[in-house]
């Protein structure tokens, strides 16, 4: 076990335990099952009950006496008198009998409503308990996960978890996956905004490893995550939403962030040296300080970014939007800035360094942008 690892985690304990309140949910259903089995029955059951008990014998007997009476009238002489009391009797106890057989029918109709009734209370009693056993379970798988993501920082940076460990947590998530547990993913969420930047950077690389869109439901799990300060050069992230995430202090040299989602993000002191970021969306993002050298930015949106004292060395901007960007000692030496959107932009008069930049095809460049970068040192063509 590494020498990072909480000591007292139990891995086969714990599955064990997944196990057993996985064949308590088995049970609950499977009887759940069985009162749906027994409902037809039960209403067959009841049903005769109250016919039995509602008709009776009474209209039988009323027909008996009446046909009795009227055999003797028929057969008598004419004079006798007509069975007016039998008849009565017969014609009321038909009478009571088409009513009582609707009453029959009308409770009958209601007993299988009463049991789906019970049957749902029971479903939704099930259901919440399913609800505590998962929580439950997603907080022990927490508490046990971020032990083994934890690794001490070095320097002023968060290492990244060890690889063997990163997939052993991915292998028990897959297998949970498959049963139909999902309770890994869940754990794993807030640890992406844990103060530990190490168990943040590895619950992010377990859950794309897990769900690759990194969407959960009708979540991105991603967005407002805590990644300050920890070590994500070289990793591919491309596509992926983090919206007002932090990653202040991060390293993200060499990253592939295509695509990626980083609107009103705080970028502060971020080292994106070597990073690809075509087509990413960094709307409103906080880069003070921030190190974009030789990144390729194309197509990239940085509408209302703020740039004050970015470095975009060598950096290729062909076709990013900069509209309403602040641009204050923001360093551009060796950029190419090929058909930027420059509507609103501000504080371009105190770019930093122009020296050696290449601008070309630009859009709504304000007055006297074109005259400050060429006298800075940029070539216009």
């Amino acid at each position: 076990m590494p020498d990072y690892a909480d000591p007292h985690w139990d891995r086969p304990a714990l599955i064990a335990e997944a196990e057993r309140l996985r064949a308590e949910r088995d049970a609950l259903q499977a009887a759940a099952e069985r009162a749906e089995a027994q409902r037809t029955s039960t209403q067959r059951t009841i049903g005769n009950m109250l016919t039995k008990t509602f008709v009776g014998v009474d209209l039988r007997k009323a027909t008996e006496e009446a046909w009795a009476a009227w055999e003797r009238w028929l057969s008598g002489a004419r004079g006798s008198a007509w069975p007016k009391g039998e008849t009565k009797h017969f014609a009321g106890a038909l009478v009571a009998r088409l009513t009582r057989v609707r009453s029959v029918y009308v409770v009958v109709g209601l007993v299988p409503a009463f049991i789906v009734a019970v049957q749902l209370v029971v479903l939704v009693q099930q259901n919440r308990i399913l609800d505590r056993q998962n929580m439950l379970m997603a907080f022990e798988q927490t508490t046990t996960i971020r032990s083994l993501l934890y690794a001490e920082p070095r320097g002023d940076r968060w290492p990244l978890p060890n690889a063997s460990v990163r997939a052993q947590v991915v292998q028990f998530g897959e297998a949970d996956r498959r049963s139909r547990g999902d309770v890994v993913i869940p754990a794993l969420t807030p640890l992406l905004k844990d103060d530990a930047g190490s168990v943040a950077a590895g619950a992010l690389l377990i859950l794309r490893e897990l769900e690759p869109s990194l969407r959960f439901g009708k979540r991105n799990l991603g967005d407002a995550a805590q990644l300050a300060r920890t070590d994500l050069s070289l990793q591919d992230l491309s596509g992926l939403s983090f919206a007002r995430a932090t990653f202040e202090g991060a390293d993200l040299a060499s990253a592939t962030l295509n695509d990626v989602d980083l609107t009103e993000a705080r970028l502060v002191s971020t080292d994106f040296d070597g990073a690809l970021l075509q087509n990413a969306t960094l709307d409103a993002a906080n880069l003070t300080d921030a190190v974009l050298s030789n990144t390729d930015l194309t197509g990239a949106s940085l509408r209302g970014a703020v740039l004050d004292g970015t470095r975009l060395l060598r950096a290729n901007l062909t076709g990013v939007d900069l509209r309403d960007a602040e641009l204050n000692n923001a360093d551009l030496r060796g950029a190419v800035l090929d058909g930027v959107d420059l509507a609103g932009v501000k504080n371009w008069s105190a770019v930093a360094s122009w020296s050696r930049a290449t601008l070309r095809n630009l859009r709504n460049a304000p007055s006297g942008f074109v005259a400050a970068a060429r006298a800075g040192g940029a070539t216009v063509e």
